[in-house]
Parts: C-alpha cells; structure tokens; sequence
C-alpha cells in the first residue's frame, strides 16, 4: 500500500514552518482534541499533525493546526490558557 507516512513524515511536516511562502494557500484543520484520557488525548495531536502532513504534502497548502502542537506549551484544562490557545486560531481582527 502506498502511504504519505514515512519514517520522517513528521520532521517533513515542521520544515513547512522554516519557509516563507506567502502565496502558498494556507487551510485550518479543525479536528477534535478532547478526550477520556490522556492517552486519547495525545493521540488526537497526533491525528491533528497527521492532518496537517496530508494537507502539507498532497494539497500543497500551509496547514494552521493548533491544536497539534499548543497544548504541549499550555495546559487545555487550565481555562485561562485555553482561552489563549483558541485566540492563536482567530484571524487578528477578531482578537481585539
């Protein structure tokens, strides 16, 4: 089976964040991120990230993806900082 997934996909998927393409169509992956666990939680970064590669590699687009990588900086279950992390998502006119 041919597969995106590779060993390196996700090194692959941070280099997308060294360059500066501003013409590249951007896309916001919405996916959830609450869990029962935490495991499950991990897991649903992962998905996240997962989402993001495919986006990256197959639509040529610059994925926006929270929600894979803020809530290793900020606690999700702290509301002061998940009200932070759900403002990185809003286009700038709608954080003031």
């Amino acid at each position: 089976m041919n597969t995106i997934f590779n060993e390196s996909w996700e090194q692959r998927l941070e280099m997308q964040f060294l360059k500066n393409d501003r013409c590249r169509k951007r896309a916001y992956i919405c996916s959830p991120l609450s869990a029962k666990d935490d495991t499950d939680f991990l897991r649903n970064m992962h998905i996240a990230r997962a989402y993001m590669y495919y986006a990256s590699e197959k639509m040529g687009m610059y994925a926006n993806t929270p929600h894979a990588y803020l809530p290793m900086l900020l606690c999700d279950k702290l509301p002061s900082e998940r009200v932070l992390v759900l403002r990185f998502g809003l286009p700038d006119h709608e954080t003031n």
